[in-house]
């Protein structure tokens, strides 16, 4: 006996040794007959329990209060985490029924000939792999063993192969049927099933995944006639052979399917498309509602959020000749001094709402930096020299202010060019009632979170992936194609109407030699004054040059005289 060991509650690890380590190692005690002297233990074992070859051995009584084996093996080289092998009288193993979970190292049950059950081992969920054999499970040679229930507890994927080898009176392998797939060992084989005379049905590991069909040894040789197995959906059954195989990923089958030959497996076997998943029978396809819920939804919030992106930012080097990231670029309307009455200097307008929003909670800064291109005017182009801020007056209107945020007090006037927010301020005061930052960042998250969900969770990853693809592929198409939406503004639309009418008056200018042959009646002045009249209001030549001039003649590259038609003079009087 182990009388004596009473005030042990727990063990270290063992001195490595050439085969693993243990924290417990019981062996070669040909007249113990108990281990009652270690029910003080009430702790985890950091590495294995080693049962062996002690003869009289009858009861694991004084075992009970182990709960779990190896876990300090995670780190260290993995053998065994459970051996019992070569007790000649031990009936059960009932003792271990408070060991539970994952075993890093495996379990072997071997040569026990009174063994009849091993009940106590149904709360291990997994072995893991024997790293001398790359094995996970070994039952052989136990002749009383009659079944494997107490491994009824084994779930999903197990790290090695399973051995169940010589015994006698074992009939069926229920116990297995929780184990989905397995690992070749270090001979390349994954389920060894052999030498088990009494046994008729191989029904709980027909569903097991193996790597490839040649890690599978099964044979009839000391086995009893077993039958062939009653495959069910998403599976089948070969002829010659003495287990089903599974259809595939995402393929289904009817239950009870049989082929001749390896050729016939996909004309029973049916791959379910895209839009389709397994029945949970797996016997037929359905439409997968959910999945394309999740699809369907989370390309909206992505398409959404680039969007958002595409349409309030871009890429530009209208603005101090280099390339920045800016907010979104509007036409500009007018730009004119307001009434100082209003408290109101110089102010823009824009010819599309400009989609910028004051927010309340932004008191101790209500302007922000703005850039200016094409305006006309060198007080109002925005450069390194020159910045410019802005308030919001309105949804079309901005309060035009110095680097200083003061407002201005020059003349300045233009009618056309480009104005643009910085990113950064895009973001916050971009967006109606929620900030474009907060639209853009939830949108996004939720179509990523969603596409990969739907990629892990239902399977789908060609799919996400492609809708993810035409979301951003989408987005940029609007980002190219976004200035083709914006009519032209007023001045553009007059212009136009005014370059038909000099064309009918005109319909070939030439170059004509400078002096009195190069002059404007006095009629061709009114008339573009009448035409434009709205525009110049009190301007001068110097907002009228870059606005009107410049824009007529661009094309033919010649003066306004020679486009309107010249006229020849006798005198000119200049100032």
């Amino acid at each position: 006996s182990l009388q004596g060991l009473e005030g042990i509650r727990s063990l270290g690890l063992s001195a490595p040794s050439e085969e693993q380590w243990a924290s417990i190692h019981i062996a070669n005690n040909p007249h113990l007959r108990t281990v009652e002297g270690l029910a003080g233990l009430q702790d985890d074992l950091p590495s294995a329990l080693v049962i062996w070859n002690n003869a009289k051995l009858s009861s694991l009584h004084g075992l009970e209060g182990i709960r779990s084996l190896g876990k300090m093996m995670k780190s260290k080289w993995v053998g065994y985490s459970l051996y019992i092998g070569g007790n000649d009288r031990l009936r059960n193993l009932t003792e271990l029924k408070g060991v539970h979970g994952d075993l890093p190292g495996s379990i072997t049950i071997e040569n026990n000939p009174n063994l009849h059950s091993l009940r106590g081992l149904e709360h291990v969920r997994s072995a893991g792999r024997n790293q001398m054999f790359g094995r996970s499970i070994k039952i052989c040679g136990n002749t009383e063993l009659q079944s494997l229930d107490g491994l009824a507890g084994l779930r999903g994927n197990q790290s090695g192969s399973v051995e169940v080898v010589g015994n006698d009176k074992l009939t069926n392998l229920k116990g297995l049927e929780g184990i989905e797939s397995l690992a070749p060992d270090f001979g390349g084989q994954s389920l060894v099933i052999m030498g088990n005379s009494m046994l008729q049905s191989l029904e709980p590991v027909s569903k097991i995944r193996l790597v490839d069909d040649e890690s599978l040894l099964i044979t009839s040789q000391y086995n009893a006639t077993i039958q062939a197995p009653r495959c069910p959906g998403g599976w089948y059954w070969q002829r010659g052979t003495l287990m089903c195989r599974f259809c595939g990923h995402n393929s289904v089958s009817l239950a009870h399917s049989v082929i001749e030959s390896d050729e016939a497996a996909d004309i029973v076997c049916l791959r379910c498309g895209w839009w389709f998943e397994p029945s949970p029978e797996m016997d037929h396809c359905y439409v997968a509602w959910v999945a394309l819920a999740y699809l369907a939804s989370s390309f909206c919030c992505l398409a959404i959020g680039c969007t958002l992106l595409a349409l309030n930012f871009q890429f530009s080097s209208s603005f101090n000749s280099q390339w920045r990231l800016v907010g979104r670029v509007v036409p500009i309307s007018n730009i004119c001094p307001e009434s100082a009455e209003r408290g109101e200097g110089v102010v823009l307008t824009t010819w599309i709402p400009h989609g910028l929003k004051e927010r309340r909670w932004r008191t101790h800064e209500r302007s922000f930096p703005i850039f200016l291109s094409g305006t006309g005017n060198i007080y109002l182009d925005t450069s390194e020299k020159l910045s410019l801020r802005a308030r919001i007056l309105a949804g079309e209107r901005l309060e035009l202010l110095d680097a200083q945020g003061k407002p201005l007090e020059a003349d300045l006037h233009s009618s056309m060019g480009k104005v643009a927010i910085p990113a950064m301020e895009t973001l916050v005061q971009g967006g109606a009632s929620v900030p474009l930052f907060i639209s853009v960042t939830l949108s996004s998250l939720l179509g990523i979170a969603g596409l990969v969900i739907t990629a892990t969770k239902y399977e789908r990853e060609c799919a996400a992936a492609t809708l993810a693809v035409v979301a951003v592929v989408g987005s940029l198409v609007v980002s190219l194609f976004k200035q083709w939406c914006i009519p032209p503004t007023p001045l553009r639309r007059r212009l136009d109407l005014y370059q038909q009418e000099l064309e009918k008056a005109e319909p070939n200018p030439q170059p004509t030699e400078r002096g009195a042959m190069r002059a404007l009646r006095l009629g061709q002045v009114l008339d573009l004054y009448r035409f434009f009249k709205g525009f110049l209001q009190e301007r001068n030549m110097y907002f009228m040059e870059p606005h009107l001039i410049r824009p007529l003649t661009a094309r033919h590259k010649l003066s306004y005289a020679e486009v309107a038609g010249p006229s020849s003079v006798d005198w000119f009087v200049s100032h």
